[in-house]
């Protein structure tokens, strides 16, 4: 596996971040004070509570921050830590699922650095502690892929390629997005191929309203729909593949939510200058990553879907 001449360290870096910025999975109602400026009937710590309140008084803070308040996030994190000082074990994953995930968001949209050794460390503790939660899974294999692919680890990679490939098998239509980051690897692995195949299948190719994803809007995800017929035009545009990215670009202003998406722009200017948005792919050689170029991975990696604010 060619890599690039950047220090490896950074690249690991970009491997961990990539798989906390996902739908994250919690109950559907959303926590009765997570609206910005509601007052909490929680301490301001969330320090000293059962787990189940710790969780709730901490989804109340996590959600305003990780959606709009973006100069929050940093205090978040912190809370989270106190928290986790609480709380450990299983009953905990939740909480180092979150803390991972508020960690990518401080490093790719925030330019916080130096916090995130504690990204794979939380992530991998979420998993080993719920193992067969199939969110969790995918984002592990997915991280571990690019850590394994990073450190040229081949062995290791073929043997988590040959688990992302049952994850496709076993639920292609959900999994496929979960593992499109993988689009990133050099088209030498073969992952992009196979990950973009599922995606045509389940969702270029499907038929469920004729226009957009088979799925919803959440108030977790606000512009799942939008956000991630982007994601998928993306993955078309690493592959070279103009008529599918424009296809998806097209979808991501038919989805439901569209006019209101604070990304919206990145969606009509690639409309409008389609050579643009194809062409941070176009010199890259099959041996060569694209996680520089990947939007996924990118300042917007986390609110494309997530955000409420621009």
């Amino acid at each position: 596996m060619i890599m690039l001449p950047m220090p490896l360290p950074y690249l690991l870096l970009s491997a961990l971040i990539v798989s906390a910025c996902a739908p994250a999975e919690t109950n559907d109602e959303r926590p009765a004070n997570s609206v910005s400026g509601m007052e909490s009937m929680y301490p301001a710590d969330c320090r000293n509570l059962s787990i189940r309140d710790a969780e709730r008084c901490v989804e109340e803070r996590f959600w305003p921050a990780f959606q709009e308040e973006f100069a929050t996030r940093m205090a978040t994190f912190d809370l989270l830590t106190g928290v986790l000082e609480d709380h450990n074990g299983p009953q905990a994953a939740r909480l180092y699922l979150l803390r991972a995930t508020i960690n990518a968001a401080l490093f790719m949209e925030n330019d916080v650095l130096d916090l995130i050794e504690f990204m794979g460390q939380d992530l991998r503790t979420a998993a080993a502690y719920v193992p067969n939660r199939d969110f969790i899974t995918g984002w592990r294999v997915l991280s571990d892929m690019i850590d394994a692919y990073l450190r040229a680890e081949d062995e290791r990679f073929e043997l988590l390629k040959e688990e992302a490939i049952s994850l496709l098998e076993q639920d292609p239509k959900y999994n496929s997005i979960v593992l499109l980051t993988l689009v990133a690897l050099p088209k030498s692995t073969g992952v992009p191929q196979i990950v973009m195949d599922a995606v045509a299948e389940n969702y270029t190719n499907s038929e469920c309203d004729g226009r957009t994803l088979c799925t919803e809007n959440t108030w977790k995800v606000p512009y799942n729909l939008p956000g991630t017929e982007l994601f998928i035009a993306d993955g078309y545009a690493r592959m070279g593949n103009r008529q599918g990215a424009f296809k998806h670009l097209n979808r991501a202003t038919l989805a439901p939510g569209f006019a209101a998406w604070p990304q919206r722009a990145v969606v009509q200017d690639a409309i409008a200058d389609m050579d643009d948005f194809m062409a941070p792919y176009k010199e890259l050689g099959d041996d060569e990553n694209a996680f520089e170029q990947s939007i996924g991975m990118g300042p917007i990696g986390c609110r494309m879907c997530h955000g409420l604010a621009p």
